[in-house]
């Protein structure tokens, strides 16, 4: 996917997680908290987001722009992806 800052630049990002209220992606660049960024391809176009949260290279999304249609192709999509489930330790 691709990540597009106000100021006009754009990175390239990996999808990692995705819902629909955002997602995390693998990021190659710094982002600040709190910016507005575009993100595409987001459910067939394209959706607005804040940068929500920030974990090494890792950056979680939450959607505040994204039409009912891409809600609804999210939700089709992540139906036939397998439910992660929390890992713990034994001790």
């Amino acid at each position: 996917m691709t990540i597009h800052s106000s100021d006009g630049s754009s990175v390239p990002a990996i999808t990692l997680e995705i819902s629909e209220s955002g997602l995390s992606a693998l990021v190659g660049a710094q982002l600040a908290l709190g910016n507005k960024v575009t993100l595409e391809p987001v459910g067939g176009g394209m959706a607005t987001a804040v940068v929500q949260r920030n974990l090494g290279k890792v950056y979680g999304f939450r959607f505040f722009e994204i039409t009912a249609e891409q809600v609804q192709l999210i939700r089709k999509q992540c139906t036939r992806l397998p439910r992660f489930t929390c890992m713990t330790l034994s001790i």
